[in-house]
């Protein structure tokens, strides 16, 4: 199986949902059970996956060779897809910050996470490195007294780091932000702060539906439902395998044609197949769920 290593990133904001609640927020995000952290299971990423590669490469055949055969129902052979795809785990957050207008934030654990997972990848792995909480890439994100402000909260005590500076200039390069962008605004903090953003750092949003007789809200029609920001950053895992004998019909019968993995993965790299901006989760009407997914190149550092 080949692996590859995909950097996820939200240009709007996402609703992931994970079904309704009783509480203040009746539709939440989807959530890691252990950590509290955002995420995007990896059932919704790969159907909005599926749908992005249906209605660009509009060809069935190669839908179905990638991800496997729709609900059997016909006289054709079923198949099962050929890729395997890792929930999208949080990497970065972005944070409202006093003097960078916002900050990408993360913490040891996520990268010492993603480090580990990173071993059973193939391709260049040069940008993770011993990242230490309290360092941030440029020193003008620090306020009086080496302080970094977020939103409300006040962190002393950083320092710039050159480790912490490659890293954000490879995710910008990688994702093809302009110089600078990511560099000038990515912080590492500790893992206890970090978790504490998570939870109360997503965007909660009030929906209703207006009445157009009374003009005012309809019963029943006001409700609350949970975002997660614009710019967040997250990555997943795709592996590939050679596809499973893929079945078109002809005059005669059936034409079998495999894919080897690598065919797989470059399906799945290529603009026409799948476009490297598509739209996941609820929200669609209202430009919700826009992300940007990059495969991580080697040979793409600072």
């Amino acid at each position: 199986m080949k692996r590859q290593l995909y950097v996820v990133r939200a240009l709007s904001a996402l609703h992931p949902g994970s079904g309704s609640e009783i509480g203040i927020v009746d539709l939440p995000i989807q959530r890691e059970k252990h950590t509290g952290f955002p995420k995007i299971d990896a059932s919704s990423f790969k159907g909005a996956m599926r749908a992005a590669v249906r209605e660009t490469a509009q060809d069935d055949a190669i839908v179905q060779n990638i991800f496997g055969s729709d609900v059997s129902g016909t006289d054709q052979p079923t198949q099962a897809g050929a890729i395997s795809l890792s929930d999208c785990r949080l990497l970065a957050l972005p944070v409202k910050s006093l003097n960078n207008i916002f900050v990408y934030v993360t913490c040891p654990f996520v990268l010492n996470r993603l480090q580990g997972e990173l071993v059973y990848t193939e391709g260049d792995q040069s940008w993770i490195g011993d990242y230490q909480a309290g360092t941030v890439s440029s020193s003008e994100m620090l306020a009086m007294n080496d302080g970094l402000v977020l939103d409300e909260y006040v962190l002393d005590g950083f320092t710039t780091d050159t480790a912490t500076t490659t890293l954000a200039q490879s995710l910008e390069q990688q994702l093809g932000l302009s110089s600078g962008f990511m560099s000038e605004r990515f912080a590492i903090i500790s893992d206890e702060q970090f978790g504490q953003l998570c939870r109360l750092g997503m965007e909660v949003n009030a929906r209703i539906r207006i009445n157009p007789e009374s003009g005012t809200v309809a019963e029943g029609a006001l409700f609350y439902e949970e975002n997660i920001p614009a710019e967040t950053l997250f990555y997943s895992f795709i592996g590939a395998t050679k596809t499973k004998r893929f079945a078109t019909k002809v005059e005669n019968g059936y034409q079998f044609k495999e894919w080897t993995a690598t065919e797989v993965m470059e399906h799945l790299t290529d603009p026409l197949v799948l476009p490297p901006v598509f739209q996941i989760g609820g929200g669609a009407t209202i430009g919700h769920g826009l992300i940007q997914l990059q495969p991580v190149r080697e040979g793409v550092t600072s």
